[in-house]
């Protein structure tokens, strides 16, 4: 009865630091699930790049020729 008894509270021990280990990584792990929301919207926008650069080009070309200013 003494080792059984002995086994458990090491079980408890280990269970009260394995909850404590979880406490301590949650913050980390709501840094990491925002991180990769983010990631994933900036690469959502990635491929409409290009074409945001062609209208850039188109604009500033316009605005260079005094059609097209800043304030509309």
């Amino acid at each position: 009865p003494g080792l059984a008894l002995c086994c458990s509270c090491v079980m408890c021990v280990q269970y009260g630091q394995h909850l404590k280990f979880e406490a301590s990584a949650e913050p980390l792990q709501d840094w990491l699930n925002s991180t990769e929301v983010r990631v994933q919207e900036s690469s959502a926008r990635l491929h409409d790049l290009p074409a945001k650069k062609q209208e850039l080009s188109k604009l500033q070309v316009l605005k260079d020729r005094g059609l097209w200013s800043l304030g509309g």
